[in-house]
């Protein structure tokens, strides 16, 4: 229970601040999620599988990255490795967009989702490619108590990591309106 005392809402007396790092993150969701919801149900199933596979290449990378941020102009570097996870989550997503692992889910036809289906996934997708973005590209020490608290802290990557799986489950199962 620990961890509920360290979530502080702002109340009257504190005002809210909007800070860069919170209009960044907000902007990133937005795109997100409007992308997402374009693309439809099967598709984001994809996505979501195209971004644990790269999430889990760049965990067992041959080099050490932190000694490459110590080298390298940290911001620089930082900016590199989320354009390197993009493309590796854009290659991956390529390659499965019409492989046979498509055909082995047995994901229905974009047709066959509701609009609730795809707005859910939508929304948590986004919240996965955010949290593993900002966990690639930053130590956490720049960003908002906000941001720390939504999509940077231990508990924060927990929930985005494990929804995307149990929303996909839902939805598989829930069937159609």
């Amino acid at each position: 229970m620990s961890f509920l005392k360290s979530f502080s809402f702002p109340s009257i007396h504190t005002p809210f601040q909007f800070s860069l790092d919170l209009g960044i993150v907000v902007f990133g969701l937005i795109a997100l999620f409007l992308y997402c919801m374009s693309i439809g149900r099967k598709r984001i199933t994809v996505l979501l599988l195209s971004g644990y596979i790269a999430r889990v290449v760049f965990q067992v990378l041959p080099f050490d990255v932190s000694a490459k941020v110590y080298s390298f102009n940290t911001n620089f570097f930082s900016w590199i490795m989320g354009l390197l996870f993009l493309i590796l989550v854009a290659i991956i997503y390529f390659l499965l967009a019409g492989s046979a692992l498509r055909m082995a889910l047995r994901l229905p036809n974009n047709g066959d989702a509701s609009w609730w289906h795809i707005i859910l996934l939508s929304l948590i997708t986004s919240g996965f490619f955010m949290a593993t973005l900002l966990h690639l590209m930053t130590d956490g020490t720049a960003l908002s108590s906000t941001v720390k608290m939504a999509f940077f802290s231990p508990y924060a990557l927990f929930g985005w990591t494990v929804a995307p799986i149990i929303a996909i489950a839902l939805v598989r199962r829930g069937g159609t309106e």
